[in-house]
């Protein structure tokens, strides 16, 4: 039931991004505003045509399921993941090599975990 209740929330948070009251957004997805309602306190779960129907208005429907919305800027490289790669592509193979091994080994040492704890 709580998973139900999270996405309705998600649903009512989606329909108020887009500007729409309920019964504008009922009325473009061809069901009553009561029903809308519904869904959006989670006492009932809409069909998948109704969410492809929200979807087309420009819902997020990966938020919808997961409650996470996609980074605006996750595609790009801060200056020094910048300055790392291209220092890393004018470097010999052994130099590269090098730095592969040092960041694994870094990485292993975030998570606490060290070359010898691995079995």
């Amino acid at each position: 039931m709580e998973n139900i209740s999270l996405f309705g929330s998600r649903l009512k948070v989606e329909r108020k991004k887009l500007g729409l009251t309920q019964s504008q957004l009922a009325e473009k997805c061809g069901i009553t505003r009561e029903m809308w309602g519904k869904y959006e306190r989670g006492v009932f779960m809409p069909n998948c045509e109704i969410i492809f129907s929200f979807y087309g208005l420009g819902a997020d429907v990966n938020f919808l399921f997961t409650g996470n919305r996609p980074s605006e800027n996750s595609n790009e490289l801060s200056k020094d993941e910048l300055e790392l790669l291209q220092n890393y592509r004018q470097s010999t193979d052994k130099s590269r090599e090098i730095i592969l091994t040092i960041a694994k080994t870094q990485e292993k040492k975030e998570v606490g975990i060290t070359a010898g704890e691995v079995a």
